[in-house]
């Protein structure tokens, strides 16, 4: 098995070449379940096998499996007959190990005292493969399914949901040219299965897959055809589109319209509509009532996005942006919001792409080493000069960028000539013809007048200033700064370097948050307000009329004296599965006639700083074009342990050490700032991780 084996979407064969899956046909009588059917799943389709219970079902995937031995049998996949029992002449029998045949149920069944890569590594080291072979598809498979971060955990500590996402690497390692799915989501809590119905989508592409479930989602999500069982025999059978749209069993209907879970079949909450006052997308909570980190960040998403995006374009001159780069030592963010098209041609004439000479084709296509061509050296020509016509039967010295003299069709690179330098000579010598156009840029090659330089929706950095300025492109249109009024609540806040008062704070998190909105693209409008709704008001009925955000930290909580959360008692407020930052709210307020997106932090500085990263950073910084949207990713071994609520996503501060291994700096604490201020890494610990040990890895993001 090769190393670079293909893991996600497709299957591979034993020696690691990939195939879109083959042609399954299965025919079965088993009297004693009352079962007699036929079925056919073309290659690289997902046939979803519907039914009651006792229908028969999961009969048909032990079948094809090997693990059931019905009276009469016959399984073929592809060419190859895996079944062939009581339809007459010799009956033929492969064992499961022998059928390339996947089978991932209900129950993972994982290898408890393995790690999750020794569990995936199982199948490819008994089939033969060398353990580094099989540890490289072993991560691969790990990634396509989104459970790289726990290869080194054992599987006994995972949860129902990411041991499912094993179990299905692991089905994968064996390169199976099936793939059988007898109720996979049926054991995992609700977002988990949401999630693994993505994994599941993405992984089943082009696979032949047959998969039992009872859960509309599951068909609407992966299915390509459908089959229905009633009583031992196919009922129903067809697309999956088309069934769905115009049921004709029983089973089928009635299972539609008990179907509550249409609208979990994938991230896709809305902007709230305009009209709706303090609205916020809405979406299901986890089983203790927290919204998933992912979930939160889709609604943030999908509120904010939006409105980022609805303001007139402004036209600002590609000088401007370069002397502000100059003068403030950081290029403005900014993302274009019309093409940029050429005024003039690049290149704008016929170039030379090596220092040579300049030559006609046809002069030298007699020239061989024993025979070579000899030609006059005429004048030079440097970059910036308009050189004469080449005569014909001369070769003209020329620099790298400048331009062909009319009637030269091409160029020899200097040291493919004699003498192989510019040295000073009257004729130069070629051993060898050239074709025409060799090392010639022709003018409007890389992009003609009027052509599109810049696409829009492009953030403006180097490569693209430049490529304005050369195809002279003095004024471009960009998309608005996006201003942000940011509110600090509290009555205990002071703004920063005021005096303080007994029990008074100075505002920390307006320092952090302004300075990171801005560094994500924004103009920032701060303001502190004490514990006191009808303040709140007054500092969104005086706020500037280009306001396309407002930011809040604290207030969101259960407390007393929860201002955000008095004063816009319409808008969702509730906990996010994350530590620090689980407080969290968001909605639209009225500013003027106008409404915009809310979004509010929990007070605590540190967890007002995870969030803003976690949530909100990300969709300004792809309004803005501030590089990079996402923060810088890697993943390394833990300097000391960690302990982490199982329940909740924990994101920790930390370093790289000089061994590369993350160092946790201070504790779990939302309140600790000067850990904050010396950490240049956020570590992030996921769900259903309750402890990690000096040596496990983490993925951490780079905040500095």
């Amino acid at each position: 098995m090769p190393e670079d084996a293909p893991y996600a979407g497709r299957m591979a064969t034993q020696d690691g070449a990939a195939t879109g899956g083959a042609r399954l046909e299965v025919t079965l009588t088993d009297p004693p379940r009352g079962l007699d059917v036929s079925i056919e799943v073309r290659p690289g389709r997902t046939l979803a096998l519907l039914g009651p219970n006792g229908a028969g079902k999961s009969t048909v995937l032990r079948t094809v499996a090997g693990l059931h031995a019905p009276g009469r049998a016959r399984v073929v996949v592809g060419d190859t007959v895996l079944s062939d029992v009581g339809n007459g002449g010799r009956a033929s029998w492969s064992p499961p190990r022998k059928r390339a045949v996947g089978l991932l149920d209900q129950q993972p069944d994982l290898f408890g005292h393995l790690t999750v890569r020794g569990n995936v590594m199982f199948g490819p080291r008994a089939a033969g493969a060398s353990r580094r072979a099989a540890r490289t598809f072993a991560d691969h498979l790990l990634d396509a399914v989104g459970a790289r971060d726990l290869a080194r955990r054992r599987a006994r500590a995972l949860s129902g949901g990411q041991a499912q996402r094993v179990a299905l690497a692991r089905a994968l390692a064996a390169s199976p040219r099936v793939l059988l799915l007898d109720e996979p989501l049926a054991a995992v809590d609700a977002p988990s299965a949401r999630e693994l119905r993505e994994v599941l989508r993405r992984v089943l592409d082009g696979v032949t897959a047959v998969v039992v479930t009872h859960d509309v989602a599951d068909v609407r999500a992966l299915a390509d055809d459908v089959v229905v069982l009633e009583g031992g025999r196919v009922v129903e059978h067809g697309p999956a589109d088309e069934l769905l749209a115009a049921p004709r069993s029983a089973f089928l209907k009635d299972l539609l319209e008990h179907d509550d879970g249409a609208d979990d079949l994938g991230p896709a909450p809305h902007p709230a509509p305009r009209s709706a006052p303090h609205s916020a997308p809405r979406s299901a909570p986890s089983q203790d009532g927290r919204r998933p980190v992912a979930r939160h960040a889709e609604a943030v998403e999908a509120l904010v996005a939006p409105a980022l995006a609805g303001g007139a374009p402004q036209a600002v001159r590609v000088a401007e942006l370069l002397a502000r780069a100059a003068g403030e030592a950081a290029l403005p963010a900014r993302v274009l919001a019309r093409d940029a098209r050429a005024a003039v041609a690049l290149p704008g004439f016929d170039n030379s792409q090596m220092d040579g000479y300049a030559v006609r084709a046809a002069d030298l296509a007699g020239a061989t080493p024993d025979a070579p061509v000899a030609l006059p050296v005429a004048a030079p020509v440097p970059a910036g000069t308009s050189p004469p016509p080449l005569r014909a039967g001369t070769a003209a010295p020329v620099m790298t960028g400048a331009p062909l003299p009319d009637g030269a069709d091409a160029v020899v690179r200097v040291e493919d000539a004699d003498p192989p330098s510019f040295s000073p000579t009257d004729v130069v010598r070629f051993t060898a013809p050239v074709p025409s156009g060799t090392y010639v840029r022709r003018a409007g090659s890389d992009v003609a007048p009027g052509g599109v330089v810049v696409p829009a929706g492009t953030p403006l950095g180097p490569p693209q200033l430049g490529a304005l300025v050369a195809a002279g492109v003095p004024e471009v249109a960009v998309a608005p700064v996006p201003h942000v009024l940011l509110v600090s609540t509290g009555s205990e806040l002071v703004p920063a370097s005021e005096p303080l008062g007994a029990a008074q704070v100075h505002d920390a998190n307006g320092a952090t948050l302004a300075a990171a909105l801005a560094q994500a693209g924004a103009r920032v409008t701060p303001r502190v307000v004490p514990d006191a709704p009808d303040a709140l008001r007054a500092v969104l009925a005086d706020a500037p009329p280009d306001v396309a955000l407002v930011v809040t930290t604290g207030g969101v909580s259960a407390g007393a004296y929860e201002v955000v959360r008095q004063t816009f008692e319409e808008a969702w407020f509730g906990h996010v599965a994350v530590q620090p930052g689980g407080p969290q709210g968001l909605g639209t307020v009225s500013l003027g006639p106008r409404r915009v997106p809310l979004v509010a932090f929990p007070g605590n500085p540190v967890s007002a700083y995870v969030s803003f990263e976690l949530f909100l950073r990300p969709v300004l910084a792809r309004a803005t074009g501030a590089v990079p949207a996402r923060r810088p990713t890697g993943r390394a071994r833990l300097a000391e342990p960690l302990d982490s609520p199982p329940a909740l996503h924990q994101v920790r501060r930390g370093v790289l050490d000089d061994a590369g291994r993350v160092r946790l700096v201070g504790g779990p604490g939302s309140h600790l700032v000067s850990h904050l201020a010396a950490a240049g890494l956020l570590v992030h610990v996921p769900p259903g991780v309750a402890r990690l040990e000096r040596g496990d890895d983490v993925d951490y993001w780079e905040i500095r």
